[in-house]
């Protein structure tokens, strides 16, 4: 690779020492570009997750979103922060204060913190979210909004449906076929040999939160292929010719990728509408199915009452032409009444973002609309897991020894939208002339 650059690479100290310096140096001057930023920040929202690395240390992401005056959104890693003993409430939130302090943050302009619901963020005397509350209150500011993982909300609203009669059968048979290296060859080699639309089968992991819907359409998708491998192995399955069970199979595989209300038609179910093609005569066990349905439902209004509380502030962020000016805050009324009538706002509005838009409205005609703070708000904590996985490879087991300082540098290198300012770097090095 460009040999006419030899000899300049060959200039290049690329010792060990040299190149931790370097991540080091980038990495202090990442964050003193954060700290720039949020000085300007008008409101901010933080997302908290907890996950121990390949030594057993815990390891807390704090993330930050924030907009400034002129609307520009500001989104990186506030920090990671090592916690050696506890991981209670008490300590974590202790590491998240250290943070906003170490950013110079105004606790006036929190305005939420998302977390994955674990007792030790929410609990309602010892969580973080309630010891952030008390801090709040202290200084005499309004209460946060607390918001738990949209993503992990639905997923454990998907647990409501268990249907042990379903996914016991399915993750057995996944297993006799992938637990055992001779079946899952034969099993892979028998797939391809008939032309399948799929290669194997996927494991199921309860951990992951989405893997059920892809897990069951898959199998439900090689049913007759798996079938006939398990008959070959002696290993006869009765619920995989049960055409009731089939029926349960379809409903599950559907509802888990929609989660949605029953149509005498299925046409949100299409493995449900497929089965019914295929066999017009079985009829649909629908007491059953609207059953579960209605457990969802309940599960949904229980688990996300948190988001009803502040409907009409989400609704009002939403679509501000269609929010009714009775029924908001006050002080947008005015403001609110007088952007409805305004023709051109609405064009804006439905050819532009909803960041841009808001950006692009005056702030001296619409000073309250013009700093809603939804859009700081963090709808799960994705960010943070996706972090994490990028923690798991930087410090692997053939990485173990990486310290807590070093691996706070890397990831705020991998995951940060700023560019390090490298010609102030170099500015500050000194030539050495070789000796």
């Amino acid at each position: 690779m460009c040999p006419e650059k030899a000899d300049l690479f060959s200039a290049v100290s690329l010792s060990a020492p040299t190149v931790t310096r370097r991540v080091e140096e980038m990495g202090d001057n990442l964050h003193l570009q954060l700290q720039t930023q949020t000085k300007r920040l008008c409101s901010f929202s933080l997302s908290l997750d907890e996950s121990n690395d390949v030594r057993d240390t815990a390891q807390l992401l704090i993330f930050i979103r924030g907009t400034n005056d002129k609307f520009e959104v500001t989104e990186e890693l506030a920090g990671l922060q090592s916690i050696k003993g506890t991981t209670t409430g008490e300590d974590i939130y202790r590491k998240v204060h250290q943070t906003v302090a170490d950013l110079d943050l105004d606790w006036a302009k929190l305005v939420s913190v998302t977390t994955d619901g674990a007792p030790s963020m929410v609990g309602s005397m010892k969580g973080v979210i309630a010891r952030i509350n008390r801090e709040m209150s202290e200084r005499g500011h309004p209460r946060l909004i607390a918001i738990h993982c949209l993503i992990h909300q639905q997923a454990l609203c998907c647990k409501a449906v268990k249907w042990d009669s379903v996914m016991e059968i399915v993750v057995s048979c996944v297993n006799f076929i992938r637990a055992h290296a001779l079946n899952h060859r034969q099993f892979q080699d028998f797939l391809s040999e008939l032309n399948a639309d799929y290669e194997d089968v996927l494991y199921h992991t309860e951990v992951r939160w989405l893997s059920r819907g892809r897990v069951l359409k898959r199998f439900n998708d090689l049913l007759p292929e798996i079938n006939t491998f398990m008959l070959s192995k002696n290993k006869a399955v009765p619920e995989l010719t049960d055409e009731e069970w089939k029926w349960h199979l379809a409903f599950l595989t559907d509802v888990t990728d929609l989660l949605n209300s029953l149509n005498k038609n299925f046409c949100h179910f299409p493995t449900t509408q497929k089965r019914a093609a295929e066999v017009p005569s079985l009829g649909f066990p629908a007491e059953k199915c609207a059953e579960a349905l209605e457990i969802l439902q309940c599960k949904f209004q229980v688990r996300f009452q948190e988001l009803h509380a502040h409907a009409k502030d989400i609704r009002l962020f939403q679509n501000p032409f269609a929010a009714d000016i009775d029924c908001i805050d006050p002080i947008y009324q005015l403001e609110l009444a007088e952007l409805q009538n305004f023709d051109n706002l609405k064009d804006a509005f439905k050819s532009s973002t909803l960041v841009d838009f808001y950006a692009s409205l005056p702030g001296e005609t619409y000073p309250n609309l013009h700093t809603l703070k939804m859009t700081t708000i963090f709808g799960s904590t994705y960010i943070c897991e996706q972090t994490f996985s990028r923690m798991k490879q930087l410090k692997c087991p053939t990485r173990s020894r990486l310290s807590d300082e070093h691996l706070h540098h890397l990831l705020r290198l991998t995951v940060t939208n700023m560019e390090p300012d490298i010609d102030s770097l170099v500015s500050q090095k000194q030539a050495h002339s070789s000796h």
